[in-house]
């Protein structure tokens, strides 16, 4: 019988826009962070206010592990504000990648 880790959660599913997912490979490789702390920090910052503006509509989906009280913020946020959690966690990425204020910000 396979145990589930303790304290995480069972790796969640994320949805980002692809030109998102390139900004989080090349910030991930550059400067040698797993997309789990990525994610992580991102979520815990708090989502973008507004809704996110992308220049194409694909998407791409990858599983990561996040710790188990970082996923139940995401439902709990997700739930208040009445959104998917895959949607929560891609404004909380978006908002850290894509906006001049985020801390992975990168204008190029």
């Amino acid at each position: 019988m396979i145990r589930p880790r303790l304290g995480r959660t069972p790796a969640p599913l994320v949805q980002v826009n692809e030109s998102l997912k390139k900004k989080m490979m090349e910030y991930s490789e550059e400067h040698f962070i797993p997309y789990s702390g990525l994610v992580t920090y991102s979520i815990l910052e708090g989502p973008y206010e507004g809704l996110p503006s992308y220049e194409d509509r694909d998407t791409v989906q990858f599983f990561t592990n996040v710790p188990e009280y970082v996923g139940e913020i995401v439902k709990e946020e997700a739930d208040e504000a009445n959104i998917k959690e895959l949607f929560y966690t891609s404004l909380c990425l978006y908002k850290q990648f894509m906006t001049p204020e985020g801390r992975f910000y990168n204008k190029d």
